[in-house]
């Protein structure tokens, strides 16, 4: 999966996530995270994104720093973590 992130504002990011699901079917949707700096340095993010109703509401609580992305996702049927490293182009 990649994402790229777009600020908004001082509290909000839009983020483009893609990639494949299974490593068959192509995906690709955008979601508005709020932000909140953190003590740590860190920019906090939650937010949540309907994704049809097959797939349901994706809900999205994480941190990122200068160079990593941390987040936990979960919905009605799927749930889990995924861990991404800023990719220089």
């Amino acid at each position: 999966m990649q994402a790229t992130f777009c600020r908004i504002d001082c509290s909000h990011y839009e983020v483009t996530f893609k990639g494949r699901f299974c490593k068959l079917i192509p995906f690709r949707y955008k979601a508005v995270l709020c932000a909140t700096p953190g003590d740590d340095g860190c920019v906090h993010l939650h937010g949540s994104k309907r994704l049809g109703p097959i797939f349901g509401t994706f809900n999205f609580r994480g941190s990122a720093s200068q160079t990593r992305f941390v987040a936990t996702y979960w919905s009605e049927r799927d749930h889990g973590t995924f861990t991404m490293c800023r990719s220089c182009r």
